[in-house]
């Protein structure tokens, strides 16, 4: 944990490992040596190549038996022009003919896991490796935009919560992806506070938060683990409070960040097993896509386990593609996501279509029971005026003193008005051969010296029903009554006009006109609109 220098180690006491040079989060700086020899006699170059991207301060040093060799300097930390996001370090190293260099590699990167596993190779080899790692990295970025973009496009339309928590989970994973490839050098040279390590927390804790929100949606495994689901929300919430402390650059550049990786990533492991418990449990209960997401998620975990979590515990090799499996398993994840959120989302939009249909039919009955109501009623009260009151009318006019003239003619007048308004209101049930004369009748009855009426057909169709008849006649009844009322017009025209399969009526009148939409909720507007509807029908006003 001091910053020894290179002649201060050269004979200090070395321990020889035969396994990974990868560990868990350390609060130490790590010395590494080892020896390396070129039998040929010719000169070599190689590539030592270190393919994890972060790490503090890295410094190379070669000796030629007891002389310095040159040395190099490399790391996050400090300034490098040429520090941009990669996947990982590499130093040329140039080995005279028939020579034997002994390589000191100094890693200061305390308080975070160290991938300390380098690789000898050629310049083509390492050339290689970038460029298929690159290429992955690129598609997977290209798979990736189109995720994000898709489910937050989607969410905004259809408005479940599935397509926000699958966007902000891939929000979280491009944050941490980020953090490790070092994203953050595209815009400055050197991070010497740690901001990566903000990026990484902030990528952990939402992947931790959102993960199981996003399952639960397609499978209820809160509901049949509330307890275990309420302790696993209770760490990731300190998980929250750990990402809180270390904003603070002299939290995250001292020990209390070895404690804050511990806990990250005991966190995050145990999360990703729960989840996999979960969906266990839930398929033994036979739920919903429960198999078909253990299936991927095991193949997802383990990826994560073997490239990100064991190596970052010290557990496991690490190789020259270490992030290329993992991009592979979440472009994979990707598309297997979408399919199962866009089926989840064209069932949710059958079930809408079918409750939109069904409410139509129900809106449909009733309007029709409404209709009917309507006609039942105006029938009963024209009935009565027609039997019960025009009767009496008519008996007590043949009663009547024949001297009485000024009393018959008002019972004429009142007998025709009765008879007239009774007409009205009974159903006409109009027959489709009689419905031109008995509409021009309509018009007629309706016909005074202040108000013309004036009724024209051109290719008036056969109507479907005779009730298409009867909604059209009451139709013009309530345009009649509300140009009698309203208009104030010399000339009201009606034209029924008939074009293949449409049927049309244009009302017209020479009146003062009315505001549509201070009257539009009318009851006579709503009895037309409500007729039209029935028939399929539209209604516009000029």
């Amino acid at each position: 944990n001091k910053e020894l220098n290179i002649t201060e180690v050269l004979d200090k006491k070395w321990t020889e490992i035969d396994g990974t040079l990868d560990y868990g989060s350390v609060k130490n700086v790590h010395w590494i040596r080892f020896k390396i020899k070129n039998t040929n006699d010719y000169k070599i170059e190689k590539e030592l190549f270190i393919p994890y991207h972060h790490i503090h301060k890295i410094d190379l040093y070669v000796f030629e038996g007891d002389s310095m060799h040159f040395r190099q300097r490399k790391g996050t930390m400090r300034v490098n022009d040429d520090l941009v996001f990669n996947t990982g370090h590499n130093f040329k190293i140039n080995l005279d003919p028939n020579s034997a260099y002994t390589v000191y590699i100094k890693f200061n990167h305390l308080y975070r896991p160290l991938r300390a596993t380098s690789f000898l190779m050629s310049s083509e080899r390492l050339l290689d490796i970038q460029l298929i790692n690159y290429r992955v990295l690129w598609f997977w970025r290209g798979a990736f935009l189109f995720a994000i973009i898709i489910s937050i496009i989607i969410f905004f339309f259809v408005g479940l919560r599935i397509f926000l928590y699958y966007f902000v989970l891939n929000i979280g994973i491009a944050i941490f992806m980020a953090s490790q490839l070092g994203d953050i050098f595209i815009f400055f040279n050197s991070d010497p506070t740690e901001i990566s390590t903000v990026l990484d927390f902030a990528g952990a804790t939402i992947v931790s938060a959102f993960f199981p929100l996003f399952l639960n949606t397609l499978v209820k495994i809160k509901q049949r683990n509330e307890i275990a689901w309420k302790w696993m929300f209770g760490f990731i919430y300190l998980m929250v409070v750990v990402f809180i402390l270390n904003l603070f650059p002299g939290i995250r550049t001292s020990i209390i960040q070895y404690y804050s990786h511990i806990y990250m990533m005991f966190v995050a492991a145990m999360v990703f097993i729960l989840q996999l418990v979960f969906l266990f449990k839930s398929i033994l209960l036979k739920d919903k896509n429960a198999l078909v997401l253990f299936i991927i998620y095991c193949f997802y975990v383990s990826t994560v386990f073997l490239n990100v979590i064991l190596p970052n515990m010290g557990l496991l090799h690490g190789t020259p593609f270490v992030y290329n499996s993992l991009l592979a398993i979440s472009m994979f994840e990707i598309f297997t996501f979408i399919i199962l959120m866009g089926r989840e989302a064209l069932q949710v939009y059958k079930e809408r279509a079918k409750l939109i249909k069904k409410e139509e039919k129900h809106q449909h009955e009733m309007m029709l029971s409404i209709i009917k109501a309507q006609e039942e009623e105006r029938d009963r009260v024209g009935r009565t005026l027609h039997d019960s009151i025009g009767g009496s009318l008519a008996i007590i006019k043949q009663n009547l003193r024949a001297e009485d003239k000024k009393i018959q003619r008002t019972l004429t007048k009142t007998i025709d008005v009765v008879r007239t308004l009774s007409h009205g209101l009974v159903s006409p049930m109009v027959k489709q051969e009689d419905f031109q004369d008995e509409l021009k009748e309509l018009c007629y009855m309706f016909n005074s010296s202040r108000m013309k009426m004036h009724c024209y057909f051109h290719n008036w169709p056969e109507l479907e029903s005779l009730d298409w008849t009867t909604h059209f006649y009451r139709i013009t009844q309530e345009l009649i009554q509300n140009a009698i009322k309203h208009s104030k017009a010399n000339n009201v025209y009606f034209q029924f006009i008939g074009d293949e399969s449409v049927a049309t009526l244009i009302y017209e009148d020479d009146g003062v006109g009315f505001n549509y939409d201070e009257n539009s909720r009318g009851l006579g507007l709503r009895n037309i609109r409500n007729r039209l509807e029935i028939m399929n029908g539209t209604l516009d006003v000029d």
